[in-house]
């Protein structure tokens, strides 16, 4: 009688290691598997812990230049032909009433006439005395040797050694057709047009060339 341990088909037979050898492969195909499980993860997980490195990215914005700002047009240059004429304009009186337009010294010879205006009167202006055009003359050939004004003018007399000014010279009512030229002779001359003249004989030169020095003030009229 045969015994079960001793049978091929038994749990110690030959079916044994056939089934044996028959799952060696899969166990290790398993185990193969479950490695390279593994080993994914632990390299899956180190990668996903470590942050990967931040890019910064400069851009430059480009714009275009402002633009200039617009240059004001250059005028033509009139020609000759484009240039207006312009007559010359006559100064007028300037300032109001009592307003001192000038003061001054000088000399005027005798027989000669001279204009007093807010200026000191030059070479030109003075003139000989046929020209009685002039605001003031010395008329020292004639006896008295005395200052008149000219034709178109009014003489006042103010007290002599006084300082004329415009209020005098403007109230006064002393009309004389000529003052002495002695030192500290004092008068008024209105002029035409609207000019007050003071004026006061300073010094006598009566060597040749014959002169007096006179002191003047011009102030603007009413």
């Amino acid at each position: 009688m045969t015994s079960d341990q001793d049978s091929p088909t038994g749990p110690g037979g030959p079916t044994r290691f056939v089934t044996f050898f028959t799952t060696l492969p899969g166990i290790i195909t398993a185990a193969a598997a479950l490695v390279t499980a593994i080993g994914g993860a632990f390299y899956g997980g180190t990668q996903a812990a470590t942050p990967s490195p931040t890019v910064t990215v400069t851009q430059t914005e480009w714009r275009s230049p402002a633009p200039a700002p617009p240059t004001a047009p250059v005028p033509p240059v009139p020609s000759v032909s484009d240039t207006a004429t312009v007559s010359p304009v006559s100064p007028g009186p300037t300032g109001a009433a009592g307003t001192l337009r000038g003061s001054y010294s000088f000399q005027l010879p005798a027989l000669y006439y001279a204009p007093l205006g807010p200026q000191k009167p030059t070479q030109p202006d003075i003139v000989g005395a046929t020209n009685s055009s002039g605001d003031i003359s010395w008329k020292a050939d004639q006896g008295g040797q005395q200052i008149e004004a000219g034709t178109s003018e009014r003489m006042l007399a103010l007290p002599n050694g006084s300082t004329p000014t415009y209020q005098a010279c403007s109230t006064g009512t002393q009309f004389i057709t000529g003052a002495p030229s002695t030192p500290g002779s004092v008068f008024c001359i209105l002029e035409r047009p609207g000019l007050i003249a003071g004026v006061q004989v300073t010094s006598v030169n009566e060597n040749s060339p014959t002169y007096v020095t006179l002191q003047v003030s011009v102030w603007q009229g009413p």
